[in-house]
């Protein structure tokens, strides 16, 4: 199993555990797509972008950078007023802020730091109204040994 997938599945977990309260299911993809049909709310785990090399020395040894993307999705209220649904939305994002933002990641030994930034919120159209999205990118950091020459 890539190191990739071991922190895209670490960090789903994580999230897990927040949303297991609030009924909120978690969904692994392999990119951030909503699918008209979804349940609403969800919240979906995907790489936001390829792993990058980070740094390199010279006796092989490797620093790597995995983006994982964590989407929550929640219906809006029709009027799109400030209502305990909101609260409620503004709460989760918050708990899963800080369940993930932490330098180790459960699982995965060779995560030792983590950057975050929030992503841009927007509006997604629904069969039954609008549902809106928001929430962060983690950015992993992992140390790897590169397979050096015979």
């Amino acid at each position: 199993m890539s190191l990739f997938y071991q922190v895209v599945e670490g960090v789903a977990n994580e999230v897990e555990a927040v949303l297991a309260d609030h009924g909120v299911p978690v969904v692994v993809r392999r990119r951030n797509v909503w699918v008209n049909g979804d349940p609403l709310p969800v919240c979906i785990v995907s790489p936001a972008d390829e792993e990058r090399l980070a740094d390199m020395d010279f006796t092989g040894g490797t620093t790597w950078v995995y983006p994982v993307n964590v989407n929550l999705i929640y219906p809006d209220d029709r009027d799109n007023s400030l209502s305990l649904d909101a609260e409620v939305y503004l709460d989760v994002r918050e708990a899963i802020r800080d369940q993930v933002f932490f330098p180790l990641l459960a699982g995965v030994a060779e995560v030792w730091d983590v950057d975050i930034s929030a992503t841009k919120p927007f509006t997604l159209p629904d069969q039954k109204g609008t549902a809106s999205s928001s929430g962060y990118v983690f950015k992993f950091k992992a140390k790897q040994q590169r397979r050096m020459a015979p």
